[in-house]
């Protein structure tokens, strides 16, 4: 009998072990549950947080800020809409330089004529292409207008350079019917109306900020063709 009572007290026994021992490990699982969830929901707000800071609004267009080969920030808008010709347009604007923080004055109210090429015409004399990014900014205005459906041009001027290049001379005064850019080294970078024509811009850069004035100068377009200010 005494067996039996003490066989049966060490099965109690064991089974209040067993039980304290499961409440344990269901304890245990609670808490691992709630630190891995709360694990991924920091996680997920860190990374929502993290876009959301990424993204603003500029001149009536949404940008976002993103990583091209994880490393070079660039700077993205979806823009669609018409383009002069009243044409629909849909493309991605990519800029290296932050619209908000170009600070690069502006003439208001840009505009191209409807008819004719725009012509794009360096001054050689002011060290343009001495500039690491002259090429790049070229080639960024060209697919620019090209995304407006704008035919763009190249030129030269003085008049000068352009015979010895063996390019077509452009400047405020040699294409009245055409919008004109000029873009030339200054003591400021900026944009402004050339006062000798309407109808030509007159794209100043200092210190080989050409990137710079022409991403301004698309931004501006843009901006005032949404009917924003900037």
């Amino acid at each position: 009998m005494d067996e039996e009572i003490t066989k049966i007290e060490e099965n109690a026994e064991d089974l209040e072990k067993k039980k304290a021992l499961e409440e344990k490990q269901s304890t245990q699982l609670k808490w691992v549950i709630g630190i891995t969830f709360a694990i991924i929901i920091i996680i997920v707000l860190t990374v929502w947080v993290k876009g959301e800071a990424s993204k603003f609004d500029y001149g009536g267009m949404h940008f976002q800020e993103e990583l091209f080969g994880g490393k070079i920030p660039i700077y993205t808008t979806q823009i669609t809409g018409y383009n002069t010709k009243g044409l629909p347009i849909n493309f991605k604007l990519i800029l290296r330089n932050n619209p908000k923080k170009l600070g690069v004055p502006v003439v208001e109210n840009i505009s191209f004529k409807q008819s004719g090429n725009v012509y794009v015409s360096i001054n050689e004399s002011s060290g343009f292409g001495d500039c690491a990014n002259a090429s790049i900014s070229l080639l960024s205005l060209g697919q620019f207008f090209g995304n407006l459906g704008v035919k763009a041009s190249g030129g030269v001027n003085p008049f000068n350079d352009s015979i010895k290049k063996n390019q077509t001379f452009v400047d405020c005064s040699s294409h009245p019917s055409n919008t004109v850019l000029l873009l030339t080294n200054g003591n400021e970078t900026k944009i402004e109306r050339a006062k000798s024509n309407s109808n030509c811009y007159v794209l100043t850069f200092k210190n080989c900020e050409t990137m710079q004035v022409v991403e301004r100068f698309e931004v501006a377009i843009l901006a005032q063709s949404g009917g924003s200010s900037v």
